[in-house]
């Protein structure tokens, strides 16, 4: 049997060593658009001001993939899928047969419409992170837009770089969307307080950004306390998208909408997972569920009849010195809290009949772990 995997992220590789578990035997080979083996995305923003060791940015050195009798194929682009003759077609016109295919490719970095001005960056892949760098070295100031994880984590690194640093975000708090209001605005002062060289602006909606005459960006607003403002650089960390491909086989809403064992709906031969599928439980941007799918989808490729649950969402994150931990069910309504606040530090816990489901650490993550333990014995597994 031959088994392709388009993609060389986390849920590639999670796939293939769980194919290896079941099956020796079968060919599988990755296709990857990179140029480099697959790596640990969440490190890019530490590989701006830190050196960061192979051991620990790649998931797998080679010889993990040879001697797993796992071919990968980098700077390898599919074009299309010939999905009635069970083939796909990369960028030098080269078709490839499968018994099974996993479509594991991911998702690309959110941009404002139209062609990006020089001196706008985003932070997505291996290839990004060179010019962010040199940018950065040159730079007097940095402007990061976007005020997720990775907008923070992008701002920290800039500070860390002594640039005097902007941070805008849209909605009314950073982490909208991740942390409630108060813990958002808690952040938000904090931050603030331990960093001069910060600012942060909310309720400012960029809808595009042209370059000046003299070489600055101009970023236009559609909300917030300015319309308008001229800036040296920006970074783009608005998240992620996931627009298909035009190569992709036919689906309903242009969604790789999948079931439970990571097939792809309509299709007998096809999986799907990481976040270019759609499974309504799973949110899309989390490595951990990346690995997850990818491992599912792997084990019913080799035959077996495993389907996916999903733990806890938890996440990590630090901003310079100043750390934060989130973990369950945060936002909704239902929920019952208590909070305490001392010295700079946030901890708020979340109940749902008078059973631990989610919690927010921030400045002292001590006890995350315990925590996560107590959330998942009460978690509603998928």
């Amino acid at each position: 049997m031959q088994i392709i995997i388009v993609g060389g992220g986390p849920a590639a590789v999670a796939a293939a060593e769980s194919i290896r578990v079941y099956d020796r035997h079968s060919r599988i080979i990755i296709f990857s658009a990179e140029k480099i083996l697959p790596y640990r995305r969440p490190l890019l923003i530490s590989k701006l001001n830190n050196p960061v060791p192979d051991e620990r940015f790649f998931i797998h050195d080679q010889h993990f993939y040879d001697r797993n009798n796992i071919e990968i194929k980098l700077n390898s682009r599919v074009i299309a899928i010939d999905w009635p003759e069970n083939c796909i077609v990369l960028s030098d016109q080269t078709r490839c047969s499968y018994d099974s295919l996993l479509l594991a490719y991911g998702a690309s970095a959110k941009k404002t419409a139209g062609q990006l001005p020089a001196n706008v960056f985003t932070l997505h892949d291996s290839e990004d992170v060179p010019p962010v760098r040199a940018m950065l070295t040159k730079a007097r100031s940095a402007t990061v837009i976007g005020g997720g994880i990775l907008g923070l984590e992008t701002a920290g690194s800039c500070l860390q770089l002594n640039k005097k640093t902007t941070l805008i975000e849209r909605s009314s708090e950073i982490m909208h969307g991740i942390l409630d209001c108060e813990c958002g605005n808690f952040l938000h002062e904090q931050l603030l307080a331990r960093n001069p060289d910060l600012q942060i602006i909310t309720n400012c909606d960029l809808t595009a950004l042209h370059e000046s005459a003299a070489g600055q960006i101009n970023c236009i607003f559609a909300s917030g306390t300015t319309d308008r403002m001229s800036v040296e650089n920006v970074i783009l960390a608005l998240g992620f998208q996931t627009s298909p491909p035009g190569w992709q086989p036919p689906v309903k809403n242009c969604k790789l909408e999948v079931d439970r064992f990571m097939k792809l709906k309509g299709f007998e031969n096809i999986f799907a997972a990481g976040d270019c599928a759609f499974y309504p439980q799973i949110p899309s941007g989390s490595y951990r569920n990346a690995v997850q799918m990818g491992r599912i989808a792997g084990a019913n490729i080799a035959g077996e009849q495993e389907f996916i649950r999903i733990p806890p969402r938890e996440m990590r994150g630090s901003f310079m010195d100043f750390k934060l931990y989130c973990a369950g069910e945060i936002l909704s309504d239902d929920l019952e809290f208590a909070v305490h606040i001392k010295q700079g530090f946030l901890r708020k816990l979340y109940y749902r009949n008078q059973q631990l489901v989610g919690c927010v650490l921030l400045g002292d993550v001590s006890g995350s772990s315990e925590f996560y333990h107590a959330i998942s014995a009460n978690w509603r597994c998928i």
